[in-house]
């Protein structure tokens, strides 16, 4: 049948379409900031196809309830993209967004989800998320709880507690009325439990937690072992890392009830609820608890080194014992024996190697190459496939954001080894389903390990898995909506935040991110019975803003600098800004190197602005040119640096023109900001025709101030030339200024300098330019100046030209020197007399008062 062979393609490639949502919430997070009086954009979620070299488009057929999760997710990515504790966000900004021609919608949900995660909910008032509540709406009470538990993360907020209880089963359900509520909205409930609670090892709390991973469902649930997973992840979050040290647990003995809920026995609760559809006799369903007992007790024991609770979770040691193990479940074992003994981690083939029990390698491996494989039964398969992607699970969450590329490379070729598996095993062979969900395990991985990286080497890899599509050479069974899943987080993990973000490894971070990564994909897009697929947006608790831009002080655009980032295990790493940090924790300083930028170092204390991405948005450096070179997104090698310009033709000197082929204007603005361009256009003028002497004058001092590193001095040498170009030789105090400047060069410490600012030799030519001036103007200069000295009196000839004399020349008023005149002292009383004045003022004062005498 032609249409249902058209249908059945579409349906695959939709499937594919519908992960994508969940890939780009992780490639848009936190990129954009919402105007209060728009609401907010979500792309449509496009399931029509059309047939190749026509114009007929094929719309998918199928219960309009299968695309709710996909729709969900879409509304998830846009709540994300936006940026964390924005202000803009309130009530009314939100009730704004929802669809008035329905209550809610599934896109609406997801939008609540996304801004929870994002913290963004804080604004919604109580009320108003009671009412989105009475709509008795799955996906709305999904994203609510979840996004409340989420923003409150860890506090105990009463408030939420209560709203989280209504929806929790009922401890006495004999003498209490239970509410109606579908298993998703109670599953959710069960994990933002263990959000609002995280690290607390609140008692009732824990006890509720540990009876709802074993409680004896009826028939009208649907995801019983999702719910049990749900219960049992929560309560490793309340007691995340506590171990047996938690204060007021010791007498639940947690540990032993969480191990005979993995291994199996007899069950002492009191199991009032029968159901019909599965047997629930006295006998613990370990195919039910065990998950989530699993990651109970690996959170719960996070980093304590225990090698007693290790030891619980280990593999068995022979075939025999593997016979009466699920090879699904020894992939969480060994993720929660590695979250247990979590420093022994290391990314080397021999610590790989020691997860896998003697009898499989034996039976597997005959030689050392994790890519020549043997074939053998299928049980063995599955157990060493489950095994070894559960240790690659582990090893990436360990260097989670750690860009390491030793983990990196490792896990490539586990990926490789899985591939190669998934070719050499026969069509009816069933660990076909087991191999591509290690497979897809491997991918997030490694994707996690290089998150925010966009790393070449890694994206080369998943692009080839994202063009799958159906059947295929490699594998021979339909794709499932899991797998699509898989590869586009994975992808998203590569591109986080657009490359702005990336993961943290702390406890918390680490156990969000397992929850978010937890080996078991849906199958279809409507598929919810072993792990709910709102769970898999938690990783946004694990995201960190680590991006360090550098932002030139004087033009305010960004910029790339050279970087040496310094870590505390004394590696140096050579980078460029923009980039992303290494986790904070490890960072000694950060310095920004030279030539062409001011040297700085940036400590440890200041790396406080970078991390949680709820609580950070990244860090700006402000940096400052040191020479007349262009930025390195212009010339990266500095080859177009203005003390190069002259070598350009093979390393001959070059001539004026060569330096300046343009007019100085054009040539000021590649090596000046914007403010010194604007400032050097008032004083360089263009001149049409040749170079006159103004012009000749300003290409050389452009020349010296821009090759020393000094454009601030151009307006001072200017200002000097205006000076003493003009007729009269400016005003009167700004001839004193330069007798100032003139003196400090001339002093002994001025001629030291090994770099003035100002060339000594320019002042002493504008000296005796003044110097000449007074000569023109006054042609008796000492009788003037006794005839002052005398009665006081300027001469008629030019008395400006005579005031801008005593200025420039210091000479003290005219009642100071009517005290000095009777004594008639000679230069060196003189000298002490008036400490401040030059020689040459003193010399002329002594030889005027001689000649009264």
């Amino acid at each position: 049948d032609i249409v249902a062979a058209q249908q059945a393609r579409l349906f695959q490639i939709c499937q594919r379409c519908q992960s994508v949502p969940v890939g780009r919430g992780m490639l848009t997070l936190g990129t954009s900031s919402p105007l209060p009086t728009e609401k907010l954009s979500i792309p449509a979620l496009t399931l029509t196809g059309r047939l190749a070299g026509t114009k007929t488009t094929i719309q998918l057929e199928g219960d309009k309830n299968d695309v709710d999760w996909p729709q969900f997710h879409n509304g998830v990515a846009a709540g994300l993209r936006i940026a964390a504790n924005r202000s803009e966000i309130t009530s009314t900004w939100i009730n704004l967004n929802r669809n008035l021609d329905e209550f809610v919608s599934n896109e609406f949900a997801g939008v609540l989800f996304g801004l929870g995660l994002c913290k963004n909910l804080a604004s919604l008032k109580m009320t108003k998320i009671y009412d989105y509540m009475s709509f008795r709406h799955d996906m709305t009470s999904v994203a609510v709880l979840l996004g409340l538990a989420a923003t409150k993360m860890g506090s105990m907020d009463s408030a939420a507690a209560k709203l989280i209880a209504v929806h929790l089963p009922s401890p006495n359900s004999q003498t209490s009325a239970e509410m109606e509520l579908s298993s998703l909205t109670q599953t959710s409930a069960l994990m933002a439990t263990g959000l609002l609670f995280l690290g607390t090892s609140h008692r009732i709390t824990t006890e509720t937690l540990l009876r709802e991973i074993h409680r004896n469902l009826g028939d009208s649930y649907a995801n019983r072992e999702g719910h049990s997973l749900a219960a049992g992840m929560a309560l490793g979050l309340v007691t995340l890392g506590t171990g047996n040290t938690a204060v007021g647990l010791a007498d639940l003995q947690l540990e032993d009830r969480l191990y005979r809920l993995i291994s199996g026995g007899q069950d002492l609760q009191n199991q009032s609820e029968k159901s019909s559809l599965i047997f629930q006799g006295s006998i613990v369903n370990v195919d039910n608890t065990a998950p989530g007992a699993i990651m109970a007790l690996g959170l719960m024991y996070f980093g304590s080194m225990s090698h007693a609770i290790a030891e619980r979770l280990a593999p068995p040691s022979t075939k025999f014992l593997l016979e009466f193990q699920r090879p699904d479940f020894l992939m969480l074992k060994t993720i929660a024996r590695n979250l247990v003994l979590w420093e022994d981690i290391v990314p080397t083939n021999d610590w790989i190697g020691s997860q896998i029990p003697k009898f499989l390698k034996d039976a597997l491996f005959q030689v050392e190459s994790v890519k020549s494989v043997k074939r053998t039964d299928s049980l063995l398969i599955q157990s060493h496939s489950n095994i070894l992607a559960g240790t690659c699970l582990s090893l990436g969450l360990k260097f989670s954001g750690s860009f390491n590329l030793k983990a990196r490379d490792l896990l490539l070729d586990h990926v490789e080894y899985f591939e190669n598996l998934q070719k050499s095993l026969e069509q009816e062979d069933p660990s076909h389903i087991t191999i591509e969900g290690c497979l897809d395990v491997c991918i997030l991985a490694v994707s996690v390990v290089m998150a925010g990286t966009g790393d070449l080497k890694t994206l080369k890899i998943l692009r080839n898995f994202s063009k799958r599509i159906g059947k295929s050479q490699n594998y021979p069974r339909n794709l499932s909506y899991g797998s699509h899943m898989a590869v586009n987080m994975a992808i998203g993990f590569l591109f986080l935040g657009g490359g702005r973000c990336s993961l943290g490894n702390s406890q918390r971070q680490v156990a969000a991110l397992l929850i978010s990564l937890f080996p078991a994909f849906p199958a279809f897009p409507w598929d919810n019975r072993y792990h709910l697929q709102a769970f898999r947006h938690l990783y946004v608790l694990a995201v960190e803003n680590r991006c360090l831009e550098t932002v030139d002080v004087d033009t305010k655009e960004k910029c790339f600098v050279p970087l040496e980032i310094k870590l505390k295990n004394g590696q140096d790493i050579s980078s460029y800004s923009p980039c992303l940090l290494p986790h904070v924790d490890e960072i000694s300083t950060v310095d920004i190197l030279g030539p062409r930028y001011l040297p700085r170092t940036i400590l440890k204390s200041q790396l406080e602005i970078f991390g949680n991405f709820m609580e950070s948005s990244g860090g700006v450096c402000f940096v400052k040119k040191t020479g007349p070179s262009s930025t390195y997104n212009v010339d990266p090698m500095g080859n177009m640096s203005l003390l190069a310009r002259p070598l350009i033709h093979l390393g001959t000197v070059g001539t004026e023109s060569e330096i300046f082929p343009e007019n100085s204007s054009v040539f000021a603005a590649k090596f000046c900001s914007e403010t010194e361009k604007s400032h050097f256009s008032q004083f360089f003028p263009e001149f049409p025709g040749g170079k006159s002497g103004f012009e000749e004058f300003s290409s050389r001092i452009l020349y010296e101030c821009l090759a020393e590193s000094k454009p601030e001095i151009i307006s001072y040498y200017m200002e000097i030339y205006k000076m003493s170009s003009d007729a009269s030789m400016g005003d009167v105090n700004a001839m004193r200024s330069f007798r100032l400047v003139r003196d400090f060069y001339s002093s002994a410490f001025g001629k030291n300098l090994e770099s003035p600012l100002i060339s000594p030799s320019f002042l002493e030519l504008v000296h005796h330019r003044i110097e000449k001036h007074f000569a023109s103007k006054m042609i008796d200069a000492p009788r003037h100046l006794k005839e002052y000295m005398l009665s006081g009196r300027f001469p008629n000839a030019d008395p400006h030209a005579f005031a801008k004399y005593l200025r420039y020349h210091c000479i003290p008023s005219l009642d100071v020197i009517s005290r000095t005149i009777p004594q008639n002292l000679p230069m060196p009383l003189l000298a002490m007399r008036f400490p401040e004045l030059s020689f040459a003022t003193l010399e002329k004062m002594s030889s005027a008062m001689a000649s009264m005498s």
